[in-house]
């Protein structure tokens, strides 16, 4: 009579208790499903009908292989439930790809855990479907939009870089590794930025950083930058912060190798030396007019042969006031001929 008791007493609770269950299930967002010892399906959640688009009377009872016009005889879920399950008695994000004839192509996360009945003369299991399609969509064009930049990265023409606030560099591309002249290891792990740096620029790089954190504008910077083999060359520096949930936790930077440009410029200078060494020792009167006719330069036989003192006493006048009054009209409309494309 006892036994008797205990048993209904269990039972109840059973009952009691699956009713609680199928409340909790019901009111959950991810599709789920009970199955018994013999994977036929208990109970279903609303939102598992909804998501699979499929009726209670064609699912519960029912194999779960045969759900669905048997859309759920799944290799891999075959697999889950009569061999890891059974080891395990529970598994997590087990990822199940599939094309379901009514929704498509699907990847899911499959949750399961093997639930010990009141009675204790079975087990159910409770299996939670987590829908990870769009979310594995997004993460494969992530991927591809990475890659790309990557690519674009790598096979930028000049060096660019990323190193983390303690001046380790964490990122760079190729170029930076042919114009340091080092390998990807050189500028690997442990390396830091400031060691491309020749020691006098140290100090600038560090004030300019602290004022790139602080959200002043930092214009491109020039730097003596020293290679690996410490060989140093001039560059323009251009840097950006790197910022996570709206804190800087890095730099970004582009490296622009200025010395073709600084050759240049030295080869401009010693030409203009030299122009004006000849200019100003000519034996010839030598005057350059701007558009205006506007003296602008002479060399000292201009002011020998016109009696001046020095430059300041010429320099700004019209060219015109040293051409006879007879000729005024002439020299205008020379300087307009020369203008104009036409030679004298």
């Amino acid at each position: 009579m006892n036994d008797q008791r205990k048993t209904k007493k269990a039972l109840i609770q059973e009952l009691n208790s699956l009713e609680y269950a199928d409340s909790i299930i019901n009111t959950v967002r991810e599709p789920l499903i009970s199955l018994d010892q013999d994977l036929r399906v208990v109970t279903a959640s609303r939102s598992f009908y909804d998501f699979f688009k499929v009726k209670p009377e064609e699912t519960v009872g029912q194999l779960i292989y045969n759900l669905g016009n048997k859309q759920w005889d799944i290799p891999k879920l075959r697999e889950l439930l009569e061999t890891i399950l059974p080891e395990k008695t529970t598994f997590d994000n087990y990822e199940v790809e599939h094309d379901f004839t009514t929704i498509g192509r699907r990847i899911m996360l499959l949750n399961a855990r093997q639930i010990k009945r009141a009675l204790g003369k079975e087990r159910i299991i409770l299996l939670a479907i987590e829908d990870i399609t769009e979310r594995k969509r997004a993460e494969e064009e992530l991927s591809k939009s990475e890659k790309k930049y990557r690519e674009l990265y790598d096979f930028l023409p000049i060096p660019v870089y990323e190193m983390d606030l303690e001046a380790n560099i964490t990122s760079a591309n190729r170029a930076i590794y042919e114009t340091f002249r080092g390998t990807e290891e050189d500028l690997k792990k442990g390396f830091k930025g400031w060691q491309l740096l020749s020691h006098e620029e140290i100090e600038k790089s560090a004030k300019n950083i602290q004022m790139l954190l602080t959200g002043a504008a930092v214009q491109g910077t020039e730097y003596t930058l020293m290679r690996l083999d410490g060989s140093v060359f001039p560059a323009i520096v251009i840097s950006s912060v790197i910022y996570s949930d709206g804190k800087p936790v890095g730099l970004r930077g582009a490296i622009i190798d200025i010395t073709e440009r600084k050759r240049m410029d030295e080869t401009l200078r010693a030409r203009d030396a030299l122009y004006r060494t000849l200019v100003e020792t000519s034996p010839d009167v030598i005057l350059l007019v701007d558009l205006s006719l506007n003296i602008v330069m002479v060399n000292l036989q201009t002011l020998s042969v016109f009696g001046y003192a020095s430059t300041q006493e010429v320099i700004g006048r019209s060219a015109v006031d040293f051409i006879v009054p007879e000729h005024h009209a002439r020299i205008v409309e020379d300087a307009q001929n020369i203008l104009g494309g036409g030679v004298l």
